[in-house]
């Protein structure tokens, strides 16, 4: 007869559950990008109850780089040696969703990524 086992997960794995955020769509409605003093781009999420989180650094990533290069752009936190893989913050539906001074921001970004 088979045991039964119950699987704890290890206590690394329920952390990371708990690090995870929810990605949200982001548009000029919700996201304001700017360039920082290093060059890198910065990014201030507003909340739909108002409140604001900044982002000191975010990359962009397209979802879909051949097939639909304006298309789906995932904005995430930087990978770093403290938190590991960077998580996805919000996802850019199409790249005419965010204002032209932040698709240019954007746009450069994505040009040095995929050069």
């Amino acid at each position: 007869m088979a045991e039964n086992k119950t699987i704890v997960p290890a206590e690394e794995d329920s952390d990371a559950l708990f690090r995870s955020r929810k990605s949200v769509v982001l548009s000029d409605s919700n996201a304001e990008f700017t360039l920082s003093a290093g060059g890198l781009i910065s990014m201030t999420l507003i909340h739909e109850d108002g409140t604001r989180e900044f982002f000191e650094r975010v990359v962009p990533v397209r979802a879909f780089p051949i097939s639909d290069p304006n298309d789906y752009i995932s904005i995430r936190e930087p990978d770093s040696k403290e938190k590991g893989k960077g998580l996805e913050i919000g996802m850019i539906t199409t790249i005419t969703d965010v204002s032209p001074a932040a698709q240019e921001l954007i746009n450069a970004e994505l040009e040095r990524r995929y050069f």
